[in-house]
């Protein structure tokens, strides 16, 4: 079935829905009416959750780099998030389909969400 849209001042607009539509907040569980500052409560780990094929890193000890082996068999997309739950941005190497090596510019510690 392929969507047919009319144009608008602003660009195109759906008439129809697509046979296959994914409600988000069904996928992660969020009640009708939850407020925006309520929203943040939604973690990486639900929305990975999710996901059919994930890991979930978990560094303890301030480090560097985190050497990360998550035999997932591909070349996984990666959020990094501090200690204090922070999102972090880091050099991401893909040593091969089953190994990262994230490197930071100071030793951090906390988790990283591959899928």
């Amino acid at each position: 079935m392929s969507d047919t849209v009319t144009p608008t001042p602003r660009g195109y607009a759906k008439n129809e829905r697509a046979a296959t539509e994914i409600n988000l907040t069904d996928l992660l569980g969020i009640q009708q009416g939850t407020e925006l500052a309520d929203m943040k409560k939604v973690t990486w780990e639900t929305l990975l959750e999710a996901s059919k094929d994930y890991y979930a890193y978990e560094q303890t000890t301030d480090s560097v780099t985190w050497t990360i082996d998550h035999n997932l068999g591909k070349y996984p997309t990666v959020a990094i998030i501090d200690d204090s739950g922070e999102s972090v941005i880091g050099e991401i190497q893909y040593v091969s389909i089953n190994q990262i090596v994230l490197t930071f510019s100071e030793a951090i510690s906390g988790k990283a969400f591959l899928n």
